[in-house]
C-alpha cells in the first residue's frame, strides 16, 4: 500500500473515531445533566410523584394549588387526592394532563375529576397557549410525547430537534412559569399571609382592589368555540373511562355585582356544558369566597386563610352531593 495513502487513512479513521467519542461524550453528559437536574424540575411540578393512581384528581392552573389544599381533603375524606397543575394551563393543557393521568393508571381509574373552570375558562387572553412550554420536561420521561410532538414543532424545526435530542435542553422551558411554579410551591406557604397582611397595613384594602383592577380591565367576557370543543372532549374522555367531573368555578374577587353579571353567559355555557355531558358544576358561594379582600393574595389566588375556608367548604359540598 501507499505510505501516503495509508497515513491518509489513518487520519481518517482516527478522525472519526475521535468525532464519535467526542459525540458519544456529548450524549453521555446530556444524560448525565438530565438526570441530576430532572429532580429539581419535577419538585416544580410533582408530575411524576403525583402521578399515581387515586380516588380524586384534581386539574388547573396555579389557581387551584392556591384554592384547595388537597391534603387537607384526602385527610378527611381518607382517601387518595392528587392535585396536578402547571401555571397558566388553559383548557389544551388541562385536557392533555388529564389523558395522561388517566392512560397512565387505566388500570386504577379516579372515581372523581375536579376540573378548574373559572370565569375565564374560555377566554384565551387570561390562559395563553404558551403554558405547555413548561412540561417540556418531562418528553424524555415518556409524558406528554403525543402532544409536545405536536405543539414544539410550531415553534420551529431547529427548536423541535434541539429538544428532541438534547435530554437536559428539554428541561430548558418557559421561565416565567418555572419560577412561578417555584414561587407557589416553596414560598408562598411562608411569606404569602405576611406579605399580605402587611400590604394591607400599608396600603389598605381599597388601594389593593384598585390596583387588582387596573390588571384585570382589559379582560372581557369571551367563549372561544375551540376551548369550549376542548371542554367538551375532557368531559367526553371522562365519561367513557366512568370517571365523574365536577366543573369547579374557582374564585376570583368580585370587583362589582355589575361587573360579575357580565361574566353569567360564561357560567351558563359552563352549566349546559355540564348538562349535557352529565358532569356537575359548582361555584361556592359567591359573596363569602369572592367578596372579601382579607381572602385574596391577589384578584384571583386565595391567601392561606381563604384556601382554608374554601377547602373547608368545599369538602362540605362534596360530601352533601354524595362525590367525596
Amino acid at each position: 500500500m501507499d505510505p501516503v495513502s495509508s497515513t491518509s487513512s489513518s487520519k481518517i479513521l482516527r478522525y472519526a473515531s475521535l468525532t464519535l467519542v467526542l459525540l458519544l461524550s456529548v450524549v453521555l453528559f446530556d444524560r448525565v445533566w438530565y438526570a441530576l437536574l430532572f429532580g429539581q424540575y419535577d419538585k416544580m411540578f410533582s408530575m411524576v410523584k403525583n402521578f399515581k393512581p387515586a380516588h380524586t384528581l384534581i386539574v388547573g392552573s396555579s389557581h387551584i394549588l392556591w384554592d384547595l389544599d388537597s391534603e387537607v381533603l384526602a385527610k378527611e375524606s381518607g382517601k387518595q387526592v392528587v392535585l396536578l397543575n402547571v401555571p397558566g394551563a388553559n383548557l389544551v393543557l388541562r385536557k392533555e394532563i388529564v389523558s395522561e393521568y388517566l392512560k397512565k393508571n387505566k388500570d386504577q381509574l379516579p372515581s372523581l375529576l375536579v376540573l378548574e373552570t373559572d370565569k375565564f375558562a374560555f377566554n384565551k387572553e387570561r390562559y395563553p397557549d404558551s403554558a405547555y412550554k413548561s412540561v417540556k420536561g418531562y418528553y424524555h420521561k415518556g409524558l406528554f410525547q403525543n402532544f409536545l410532538d405536536k405543539k414544539v414543532p410550531q415553534e420551529s424545526s431547529l427548536e423541535y430537534w434541539t429538544f428532541r435530542l438534547s435530554h437536559s435542553y428539554s428541561l430548558n422551558s418557559y421561565s416565567h412559569f418555572i419560577f412561578s411554579k417555584l414561587y407557589d410551591k416553596y414560598l408562598s406557604a411562608a411569606f404569602v399571609w405576611k406579605l399580605n397582611a402587611e400590604e394591607s397595613k400599608q396600603n389598605g384594602n381599597e388601594m389593593r382592589v384598585s390596583q387588582w383592577k387596573k390588571q384585570y380591565e382589559g379582560l372581557a367576557p369571551k367563549l372561544e368555540p375551540e376551548l369550549i370543543q376542548e371542554l367538551y372532549d375532557i368531559l367526553k374522555f371522562t365519561g367513557r373511562h366512568g370517571v365523574r367531573t365536577i366543573l369547579l368555578e374557582t374564585p376570583n374577587y368580585r370587583f362589582s355585582k355589575e361587573d360579575d353579571s357580565a361574566y353569567e353567559v360564561v357560567r351558563e355555557e359552563l352549566k349546559k356544558i355540564a348538562e349535557d355531558s352529565g358532569a356537575v358544576y359548582i361555584r361556592l358561594n359567591p359573596e363569602e369566597f369572592e367578596t372579601d379582600p382579607e381572602t385574596f393574595f391577589d384578584a384571583s389566588h386565595l391567601n392561606l386563610l381563604g384556601k382554608a375556608r374554601y377547602t373547608a367548604a368545599f369538602e362540605t359540598e362534596l360530601k352533601k352531593r354524595k362525590l367525596l
